[in-house]
């Protein structure tokens, strides 16, 4: 898995992020990717609306992954 993501774009890691919340029961919105004000990805479940961004860096091969309002981060570090 670790290879597939190292040759993502930034773009299909947010698709990739979106996938995984979809798999939690979220129902997911994607955003256009311009003027998004930094909310890559809108979550629905229940009453609840959360908002993710989602950054892709390739030169460390890092990806961060912020959720607000909650503060959760995630971080992948290719090895």
């Amino acid at each position: 898995m670790r290879s597939h993501l190292e040759v993502m774009d930034p773009r299909e890691f947010q698709y990739f992020v979106a996938d995984f919340f979809c798999s939690l029961g979220y129902k997911v919105q994607v955003t256009s990717g311009s003027n998004d004000g930094g909310k890559d990805i809108i979550l629905y479940k229940g009453n609840e609306m959360k908002f993710v961004e989602v950054k892709r860096y390739t030169k460390r091969n890092v990806m961060l992954l912020q959720f607000t309002p909650v503060a959760l981060y995630m971080e992948y570090v290719a090895y």
